[in-house]
């Protein structure tokens, strides 16, 4: 014997169900509803296109973000590299070998700077947000949901389970304006900060400053400047990074929201029983009988009294 998408009545067999005396349960469009997928048309397709849309570009920024990482780790590790052989630079040797590490990196640091707002600038909108599907579906969806016919058991768990989902919607949404709020911000932060890397201009040795150095020990604020410009990639490096960790955190939550929004379209166009004519006062065959006997009872004139002849 069929059961309803509730599993509290079994409308779906084509008669009215003995547990509300009600038809209709489950049927939507001529389908009997099983699961929540079973509901589809132009929204459900639409969401699950968004859907598939946000795990490519959330993929797309964590990709990034590992790729940029993996940039930081280096420059961190030239950084290093650097500053060891000036510390440990106490002879002729050790200062030679400042001078040729200092002129490897001045040439791949010269548009380190520029190279990495070219980045920041790159993943700007790696993720849409927010994105347009969620706009166009909130109109589709009645929160919180109440139905006039509702009546029964199936209609009292649907309301649940449609609170349910309003519930976490709502706390989603919320997490969403933070960290798009939050992105913002850090985002505009690591702008601030970029403006102020392109202030650093690098210098590079000549061969009298060289020779000072080498033979002398007497240091030149040029290999000083690189240091203090490979430090400040490492830190815009490290706030594209978190950028794009938080573009990653925007998808998904944008992911769930849309996830939630079709679970909550999905249960909300499920139908619950529809009375049947057996269920109502007047004995008729259903609402319409019972407002047409209404309005002829209305306009049927009262029986005239007869006088008692006592």
């Amino acid at each position: 014997m069929p059961i309803c998408f509730w599993k509290l009545c079994h409308c779906p067999d084509g008669t009215p169900c003995v547990e509300h005396d009600g038809a209709e349960c489950s049927q939507l469009n001529g389908v009997n509803i099983t699961k929540e997928s079973d509901v589809s048309d132009a929204l459900t397709g639409a969401i699950a296109v968004a859907i598939a849309t946000l795990e490519g570009e959330s993929a797309a920024a964590e990709k990034a973000r590992k790729q940029m990482e993996d940039k930081r780790t280096e420059i961190e590790k030239d950084r290093s590299d650097l500053q060891n052989l000036i510390d440990n630079a106490t002879d002729r040797a050790g200062r030679r070998a400042v001078r040729d590490k200092y002129e490897e990196l001045y040439k791949k640091y010269t548009n380190a700077i520029t190279d990495l707002g070219d980045a920041l600038d790159r993943y700007q909108r790696i993720v849409q947000y927010p994105i347009g599907q969620i706009g166009r579906t909130q109109p589709g969806l009645i929160i919180p949901y109440s139905d006039p016919a509702g009546y029964c058991a199936c209609y009292q768990e649907k309301l649940k389970r449609l609170a349910a989902v309003a519930g976490a919607l709502a706390a989603e949404q919320a997490n969403f304006a933070n960290l798009a709020a939050s992105l913002n911000t850090y985002r505009q932060t690591a702008r601030n900060y970029y403006k102020y890397a392109t202030t650093l201009t690098l210098v590079a040795g000549g061969t009298l400053a060289w020779f000072l150095y080498i033979y002398l020990g007497i240091t030149f604020w040029g290999w000083q400047t690189l240091v203090i410009l490979i430090a400040v990639a490492a830190v815009l490096a490290g706030m594209i990074v978190y950028i794009l960790y938080m573009e990653h955190l925007i998808a998904a939550s944008q992911i769930l929201i849309l996830k939630l929004m079709l679970e909550y379209y999905e249960l909300q166009s499920i139908p619950t029983c529809k009375k049947t004519g057996s269920s109502t006062t007047s004995g008729g065959t259903g609402w319409w009988d019972d407002l047409m006997e209404m309005i002829n009872k209305a306009l049927t004139p009262p029986p005239e009294t007869v006088p008692d002849p006592h």
